[in-house]
């Protein structure tokens, strides 16, 4: 059942800063009374609000994102995240809240009629090492996790096959992508049915991802961070067939041992991943020998039904805020030293954060979708996503050390290392 909304939330979900006005405008007559945080409570900056009615109470903070229609995408609106944190008020004093309980990551689906909200269809109690947040659409690393699932769940084909994520940190980038690939993907000629109890999953739920789908590896190299993937997997209910947590440090070149190639991937993800310009070139090297070749995806790794099979060839994706620099370097390397096809995107999230909310202690979180909803703040976040795939001769398996001009020495004859690296005394090329 698709939950509709008051008339002040149909204005607020176009997600047009000339709408936000009008719904401003508009909140005299909603036929409901919204819950409003006093001015302390609504700034994101601060926890202090009126100790007043919230005894015995929760306090949430709702931050809802989606792209715009304008960003580079296959699919627009296919889905969009919820962000989810609660409060309570400070025993010690009562004029302050404080934050308790996890963030929680809520896929909704994005292919509604205007001024709706879609169903929710996947629930993430985030494990991301911290005791505690610092309010709902502050933490850029969730928000930069965020852009990079909706991208993937908006790119369908791209989860196919094996995927790999480099340096995936708590894993919820790849994971919760895959997962919102794989609702937009099968909701259509499924006809899946979901169920109400989804806060936790107590038994495996492969059906939540493409049928595509081979295996997810989540790689990194601090093993800190791969047990909090593994925890953010486990409560997934994805089985771990489907899900492999391995050490992977994309910035060593791994040695091949005779014979026995590397393993190859569909497609491989980098989200937000911070590098130098000499890890530029390590993270490229990898992207290139562990990228499977174009003859891979014509055989056998496709979307859709028997109807309707179409290649998808092997992409590289890392999606990262606008304003980062060091992707053009990855984007020359990527080109000149390994010969392959790289296109950029422009990619508009689109926050819409809301004053706080209040439940009782013993009341369901479900309670909150009959509560109106008052904007706090609406903000574009820019970012771009850079995709690359083989030149169509490369073979795999190897072959790179004949084929890419890095490895056979083409690409330092031509200048590109003179012309491209940084001065240093220390390179190691």
């Amino acid at each position: 059942m698709t939950m509709r909304l008051a008339c002040t939330t149909i204005l607020l979900l176009s997600l047009c800063s000339h709408v936000a006005e009008a719904w401003v405008q508009s909140t005299a007559s909603s036929r409901h009374t919204a819950l409003h945080a006093t001015p302390e409570a609504s700034s994101p900056d601060s926890t202090r609000t009126s100790s007043k009615n919230l005894a015995g109470k929760t306090i949430y903070q709702r931050a809802f994102y989606r792209f715009s229609p304008e960003s580079d995408l296959d699919m627009h609106n296919a889905v969009v995240i919820e962000e989810r944190v609660r409060f309570e008020p400070d025993p010690k004093d009562p004029e302050y809240i404080k934050p308790t309980g996890p963030r929680t990551l809520i896929l909704r689906d994005g292919q509604v009629e205007e001024g709706e909200i879609g169903d929710e269809f996947f629930v993430c109690q985030v494990h991301d090492g911290s005791k505690t947040h610092q309010g709902a659409g502050t933490d850029f690393s969730i928000q930069s996790c965020i852009a990079t699932a909706m991208y993937l769940a908006s790119n369908p084909s791209l989860v196919s096959g094996r995927v790999l994520e480099v340096a995936c940190e708590t894993g919820l980038a790849g994971l919760l992508g895959c997962i919102g690939a794989g609702y937009v993907s099968n909701k259509d000629h499924k006809k899946k049915e979901m169920t109400d109890e989804i806060m936790t999953i107590p038994h495996e739920r492969d059906d939540l991802i493409p049928d595509a789908l081979e295996t997810l590896y989540l790689t990194d190299s601090d093993e800190e961070r791969l047990n909090l993937a593994f925890k953010n997997v486990k409560n997934s209910g994805l089985s771990p067939s489907k899900v492999s947590i391995e050490e992977l440090a994309w910035d060593k070149r791994a040695r091949r041992r005779p014979g026995k190639p590397l393993k190859e991937f569909h497609t491989i993800i980098a989200s937000d991943v911070a590098f130098s310009y000499p890890e530029a070139k390590e993270l490229s090297h990898t992207v290139a020998n562990r990228l499977e070749p174009w003859g891979a995806s014509m055989s056998g790794m496709f979307m859709g039904s028997e109807e309707e099979k179409v290649g998808s060839p092997p992409r590289f994706v890392h999606v990262c805020p606008d304003a980062h620099e060091d992707p053009i370097h990855l984007q020359r390397l990527l080109e000149k030293g390994y010969r392959m096809s790289v296109s950029t995107g422009y990619l508009k999230l689109e926050r819409l954060k809301f004053c706080f909310q209040t439940l009782p202690h013993n009341e369901p979180e479900s309670a909150l979708d009959d509560l109106d909803l008052e904007l706090e703040e609406s903000k574009d976040i820019y970012y771009q996503s850079l995709t690359a795939q083989h030149h169509p001769d490369y073979a795999g398996e190897g072959s790179g050390e004949i084929f890419f001009p890095m490895e056979t020495g083409e690409f330092d004859a031509s200048g590109g290392s003179t012309s491209m690296e940084r001065e240093t005394d220390t390179s190691p090329w």
